[in-house]
């Protein structure tokens, strides 16, 4: 009985193992893809905040601009995650 049991744990221990590999290297493959779309969305930015300096945009019209979009993405992620939380 004992051994039955052990096999039983065994098998257990080896699926949670595998499960913690693979979920670590799914949040790892997540964090590249973010950090490689990142600097691509953050070069546009810089550029388009350049044009809008460039033609006399203020300072604190271009901060707004920033201030702006970040919470509009804040906002719409924490309305998906939200969403799909509640399910």
């Amino acid at each position: 009985m004992n051994q039955v049991v052990a096999d039983y744990r065994a098998g257990g221990v080896v699926m949670s193992s595998l499960m913690g590999v693979f979920a670590g290297l799914g949040i790892t493959l997540a964090i590249v893809g973010v950090f490689g779309v990142w600097p691509t969305r953050w070069r546009g930015g810089t550029h388009e905040i350049g044009i809008r300096m460039a033609l006399g945009a203020q300072r604190k019209d271009v901060l707004r601009m920033v201030t702006r979009k970040g919470i509009v993405l804040g906002a719409f992620g924490s309305g998906l995650a939200w969403r799909w939380g509640h399910r």
